[in-house]
């Protein structure tokens, strides 16, 4: 049965829509010629030619799809869809069916209050199996009692996330912003989150002003994307934390083969703060990764403050034998005295922890130190493997072994544990050395610490498909990977090797 077609052209239309038939909705055409643009969409970085506005003025989505037959052959697309200024109202809805949404861009509104959930919102499914791919999503400006703003919420039935660009928002609340929140739903294999660009705004978070993914309950993969944390978020309480990807107990979750920078703090003065790339206290696999502690631009001049944490990798003390493995770790330089870096810190039992590179810049204050590797256990011992790793920069220290941070206990002493190969509670750059050869070619290569840290300062991070000729901030789905990776060494096409970006491109989301 032929699926209905509606076209609509150019102009900003008020109203609510709902959609309840397999029928395409498709905006973006001229009133003279029906035609669209020739540089059209998500590619084409949404050109203000043909705008075809939908502005929600009820209280309710400005897009409800509710539309059980519909399958992918039903497309939506070629609008710019906002959210009315209505706590907890999105600017589109999924509640059931498989439509296609794509090359559309979606806004949250400015709403405040929303109760225990987000102020504005892009997107929410609750329901349905949509693909949702080739959109900009921005979670708008809501300031919320729980969370300000989120860019897309999955809470129920099988969405499926791809190739997007997602701005968090300018949120305000408990959470600023957050461009990815999932309470529901499992989305794994096909229905992975893959090839995003996930992005901070400017939020105000009385505890956690930005955090990228944050993946409440459910079994969550995340593939090849990209998490631009916040610089320069405000967060005026004693304990703020920002986030790349974030896990709670509970969570199954797999982080594969993405570029993560959480961002930094422009009040570190009062207050300490926390940057971490990656965090979980549940179940979850960390490998082939390039991962920023975060706070690469402090504060400048240095303000002699409260202390400032970065981690690249927290393991909370309820997760359940973690993974982390072939990542790549970068740890800036800090600027003042009262700032640690950590490459993982782990108060995770049997966690293990392999053929990672932790590349360290000596810090300019004095009285802190950048560790590689900070075990504080919970239980009878700080790992169930620690081998192949390496550190590199010759800074304090190569790995710390301590008693849990939490209120939980440990028998570990510092003597049971000598570390492998030149590791040591120390200073200096350290190899943990026993993992053969041929598995730690495959990792690391030939690195160089200067060079990946411009790279990554710089914010020329793409995921392994790389930029286009013409736009470096298309994520592709069908070419093959770049020839060289930022340091020019030779790679295989679309291998998610540990720091798979490419250093040449010019992609500033």
């Amino acid at each position: 049965m032929p699926i209905t077609e509606i076209r609509v052209c150019a102009g900003t239309y008020a109203e609510n829509l709902t959609l309840t038939t397999a029928t395409s909705l498709r905006g973006g055409y001229s009133c003279d010629t029906w035609g669209r643009a020739e540089r059209f969409g998500f590619d084409a970085n949404f050109p203000d030619v043909n705008s075809t506005i939908v502005e929600g003025v009820a209280n309710a989505p400005t897009l409800t799809v509710d539309a059980p037959t519909a399958t992918q052959a039903t497309v939506i697309d070629g609008f710019q869809i906002r959210a009315a200024n209505s706590a907890g109202q999105p600017a589109i809805k999924v509640v059931a069916g498989a439509a296609s949404i794509a090359e559309l861009e979606a806004f949250g509104g400015a709403a405040t209050g929303g109760g225990s959930g987000a102020a504005s919102l892009g997107i929410q499914v609750v329901g349905g199996a949509p693909d949702l791919g080739h959109v900009r999503v921005d979670g708008g400006k809501g300031v919320g009692s729980d969370y300000g703003s989120v860019a897309v919420q999955l809470s129920g039935g099988a969405a499926n996330l791809h190739d997007s660009r997602l701005e968090a928002g300018d949120g305000k609340g408990l959470v600023g912003a957050t461009g990815v929140l999932i309470n529901g739903g499992n989305y794994t294999g096909a229905n992975a989150l893959s090839r995003l660009i996930v992005h901070g705004a400017r939020p105000t978070g009385e505890n956690n002003p930005f955090i990228g993914i944050q993946i409440l309950t459910g079994k969550v993969e995340v593939l090849t994307s990209i998490v631009l944390g916040v610089d320069g978020a405000s967060c005026a309480s004693s304990l703020c934390t920002v986030y790349g990807i974030a896990g709670s107990r509970g969570a199954e979750v797999v982080v594969r083969g993405n570029s993560v920078e959480p961002g930094n703090f422009a009040n570190e003065a009062t207050g300490f703060r926390r940057h971490r790339g990656v965090y979980s206290n549940g179940s979850i696999v960390v490998e082939n990764n390039l991962i920023s502690a975060g706070g690469l631009s402090e504060t400048t001049p240095p303000i002699v403050g409260s202390p400032s944490d970065g981690g690249a990798i927290e393991l909370g003390p309820e997760g359940a034998k973690p993974v982390v493995r072939f990542n790549t770790l970068v740890l800036g330089a800090p600027v003042r005295s009262n700032i640690i870096r950590y490459g993982l810190v782990s108060m995770a039992a049997g966690a293990e922890v392999y053929g990672n590179l932790v590349i360290r810049e000596p810090q300019s204050g004095t009285g802190s130190n950048v560790r590689a590797f900070d075990f504080r256990p919970c239980g009878d011992k700080p790992f169930a493997v620690f081998d192949g790793n390496r550190a590199i920069g010759a800074a304090p220290y190569d790995v710390i072994l301590g008693p849990p941070t939490t209120t939980c206990t440990t028998t570990v002493k510092v003597g049971d544990y000598s570390f492998n190969g030149i590791f040591k509670n120390g200073d200096g750059g350290g190899d943990n050395t026993s993992l053969p050869d041929t598995a730690r070619k495959q990792t690391f290569g030939a690195w160089n610490a200067t060079q990946i840290a411009r790279a990554i300062s710089e914010r020329k991070l793409v995921p392994g498909a790389g930029p286009g000729a013409t736009n470096p901030c298309k994520l592709q789905t069908t070419a093959a990977g770049p020839a060289t990776d930022a340091l020019d060494v030779p790679r295989p096409p679309n291998k998610p090797t540990a720091g798979a970006f490419e250093g040449k491109g010019n992609c500033t989301p």
